[in-house]
């Protein structure tokens, strides 16, 4: 299942980076990008093996849910204005 989460989002989030950033950084955007992605995995799935084991089986979904509409508020808030 995990496959069809993956296909549905990893290009539109590729696509967003390309887009928001000029055609000389987008190298190193798309390095940034990969990086940070990695870097955070470790954390979230540490968060929700904990909060799975401790908690609930359904404290990491609703922790998911309620860090997605925290995004939503921030990207909304701080969005980008196209020239």
């Amino acid at each position: 299942m995990e496959g069809v989460y993956y296909s549905t989002t990893e290009g539109v989030a590729k696509s967003l980076v390309a887009h928001i950033v000029d055609e000389s950084n987008r190298g190193t955007a798309f390095g940034l990008y990969n990086a940070s992605m990695g870097l955070l995995a470790i954390p979230a799935s540490f968060i929700a093996g904990y909060l799975w084991d401790n908690v609930s089986p359904a404290a990491p979904f609703y922790f998911g849910a309620i860090c997605s509409l925290v995004a939503v508020i921030l990207i909304t808030l701080f969005r980008i204005e196209e020239n």
